[in-house]
């Protein structure tokens, strides 16, 4: 969470490699932390893990959220950054304008120099506080 105390955070992660490779949609996303919730159920666990249908401010952050907000942890797989590692189950990233992430201008003008990479996280912006993102990038043809 950012800014006051109790305040929704947001996420965001861009990034261009020397090799070409930029986010995208074609990433993978998974959320291993969501919080802050006022009731757990609304999180779609069996869809990727999706927050998409909670409210982005529950009203538990404005009451006393140390005694009424809930929070989901799942446990990260030790390998989940190996090659080998299957994330086939995993949602694909969604990609958001850098407007979306932030309305800070030191992120969202500095955004262009990573174009054409996207902005992206998981399906819920505010929520979703620990998200793992992955892409499988092969080598080229000999």
């Amino acid at each position: 969470m950012e800014y006051a105390r109790n305040n929704v955070g947001d996420g965001g992660f861009i990034a261009r490699f020397s090799d070409g490779t930029v986010t995208s949609a074609a990433w993978t996303a998974l959320p291993f932390y969501i919080a802050p919730l006022d009731d757990t159920r609304c999180v779609d666990v069996a869809g990727g893990r999706d927050a998409s249908r909670c409210a982005d401010r529950p009203v538990c952050a404005d009451n006393d959220p140390y005694a009424t907000c809930k929070a989901l942890h799942f446990r990260v797989p030790e390998n989940w950054a190996q090659p080998a590692f299957d994330d086939s189950s995993w949602p694909l990233a969604t990609e958001y304008r850098a407007s979306d992430v932030t309305t800070q201008p030191a992120y969202v003008d500095y955004a262009r120099l990573f174009e054409p990479a996207r902005f992206i996280w998981s399906r819920s912006l505010k929520l979703d506080n620990l998200v793992l993102a992955r892409y499988t990038v092969h080598a080229p043809p000999k």
